[in-house]
């Protein structure tokens, strides 16, 4: 592949260094679009401010890793039929130097390209476990599934997928509770063995496997079958779209739900 800078000169340069410096920032973009194997990247004022923000965002970020400093979220998951919580589900929270509050997609989009995702999983499901075992005093003995989420870039990664395993081995959850780890269907794309095999060691250890966002990616149906796929959880637009007056999702959230029972996978 080829990745190629292209810096526009007709933004008026003073001195050949600002011009190679715009370069390099555009070749930059250009590498770590993960996407393409060949890219190019043209670079102005705009996508100059829009860069350094970026890297300001990535620089802040790290530091938070150093520090240990990501915050986990639990949000209950509840039986509809019962009312009552079966679950919590870990989302992530990035509490700024300023305090601000950030989303995940004001960061996970940056955490990906800069290669820092997996190691933002492992410390939320570290922190996540140890949370769980505080809720556990509240209501001793109480089933509950704690629920995390696995990026492309820790299963693609030996050294965070043996850290993950470790720390499962190391950090049991509170009696009666389960863990489960979502992936999104687009990973299972991977036709290899290690993907397969780290999903089975993480099956014997108890760990629940579950699809998240299913139906907006690529998957052969095939995979529901072949790897240790315990649930899968339908991507949100379908549920928002059901008994919509144009393209209602009735009838296939129906076909979804028969197909998962067919496979014996909760849904």
């Amino acid at each position: 592949g080829v990745s190629m800078g292209i810096a526009i000169f007709k933004n008026n340069y003073s001195d050949t260094d600002s011009l190679l410096s715009d370069a390099s920032i555009a070749q930059h973009i250009a590498i770590t679009d993960r996407t393409k194997n060949s890219n190019f990247n043209f670079i102005d004022l705009a996508a100059r401010l829009a860069a350094q923000q970026h890297y300001q965002v990535e620089t802040d970020l790290r530091r938070t890793i150093r520090r240990n400093e990501i915050t986990p979220y639990l949000q209950p998951i509840v039986d509809l039929a019962t009312g009552k919580p079966v679950g919590l589900e870990c989302l992530m929270r990035w509490r700024t130097d300023s305090s601000e509050i950030l989303l995940p997609d004001k960061f996970l989009p940056i955490s990906h390209l800069a290669g820092l995702s997996g190691e933002l999983d492992l410390q939320i499901i570290q922190k996540a476990i140890q949370a769980s075992h505080e809720l556990a005093t509240a209501a001793p003995g109480r089933p509950l599934q704690l629920s995390v989420n696995l990026s492309a870039l820790l299963l693609e990664n030996e050294g965070q997928r043996n850290r993950l395993l470790q720390l499962v081995r190391s950090n049991p959850l509170p009696n009666n509770w389960q863990l489960q780890v979502e992936l999104v269907e687009d990973y299972l794309q991977d036709n290899g063995s290690e993907l397969g095999a780290f999903l089975n060691t993480l099956r014997r250890q108890g760990v629940a496997i579950a699809i998240d966002d299913f139906g907006t990616g690529y998957s052969s149906l095939s995979r529901l079958h072949n790897y240790p796929v315990s649930t899968v959880k339908v991507d949100s637009s379908f549920i928002k779209r059901i008994d919509a007056k144009s393209n209602p999702t009735n009838q296939l959230l129906k076909t979804i739900q028969n197909l998962c029972a067919d496979l014996g996978l909760e849904s």
